[in-house]
């Protein structure tokens, strides 16, 4: 629990300007299964709000990732998070000098997947993808912040007369094929290809399957790749240079 008034600086974008919350209370859990086992699972979940009469705020957050491994050279695992806030108040826009907030629906969903093969402990084969998708869905009734920190709906701004959607629907997606060989301690050569889209529109009332539809309607992007990594140890860097004058004086 964080007792009393949190003053942000940040999320009113306008240098003097600040944003007060008050009392936020919030619980966790988590739990682990045994790693060393061929499956595994981990997971967690929380919940957050305000002591606060003038907030309606709630967030809840839960994930899960179970781990398969097949062997000392094979293993895959795959993640969910999710994210849902209800009475999230936040930045929305300015006009003239005016800073306005809102209320505001956020969900944020991710999937991940991740597998890789150990031929030895030197060459590693990996693949990696990632789906990301988050929504925000303002409420009508805007806010002005007020130079004490607090907020109004007095001033008569809606979702319907300031100048842009204030909502949004976002999403992305990575795909990653690497290959790593480590020719020396701690000193690696990779190879990635990896592919790409993005979205960010404000349809934030479709679906998560609508939104991966459109997702998959964007032009994708290739990424090809090399990276070397040479671990250089600074300690062994006088010696070097001892060796040099040595062998130098023995030439003279």
């Amino acid at each position: 629990m964080r007792p009393g008034k949190q003053y942000d600086y940040f999320e009113p974008r306008k240098e003097g300007s600040f944003f007060i919350e008050k009392n936020n209370v919030n619980v966790n859990s988590w739990f682990n299964t045994n790693s060393n086992k061929r499956l595994s699972l981990n997971g967690y979940t929380g919940i957050e709000t305000f002591v606060d009469e003038t907030r309606d705020y709630v967030n809840f957050w839960f994930g899960f990732r179970p781990r398969f491994r097949m062997n000392d050279k094979f293993s895959l695992s795959y993640g969910f998070d999710r994210e849902y806030y209800s009475g999230d108040r936040g930045y929305t826009t300015q006009v003239d000098d005016d800073v306005i907030f809102g209320d505001r629906k956020r969900v944020e969903i991710t999937n991940s997947f991740n597998t890789s093969y150990n031929f030895n402990p030197y060459n590693t084969l990996a693949l990696t993808f990632r789906n990301f998708w988050a929504t925000v869905e303002y409420d009508q009734q805007l806010f002005s912040l007020q130079d004490d920190g607090y907020v109004t709906n007095t001033t008569g701004y809606t979702t319907e007369n300031i100048p842009d959607n204030p909502d949004i629907n976002f999403s992305t997606w990575n795909f990653d094929l690497s290959y790593s060989w480590q020719f020396a301690p701690g000193s690696f050569l990779t190879a990635l290809y990896r592919n790409q889209l993005f979205n960010m529109d404000n349809a934030a009332r479709d679906s998560y399957f609508d939104s991966i539809g459109t997702l998959f309607e964007q032009p994708i992007t290739h990424v090809f790749s090399v990276k070397l990594q040479y671990f250089l140890d600074y300690n062994q860097i006088p010696a070097l240079f001892k060796g040099k004058n040595k062998r130098a004086s023995n030439i003279q």
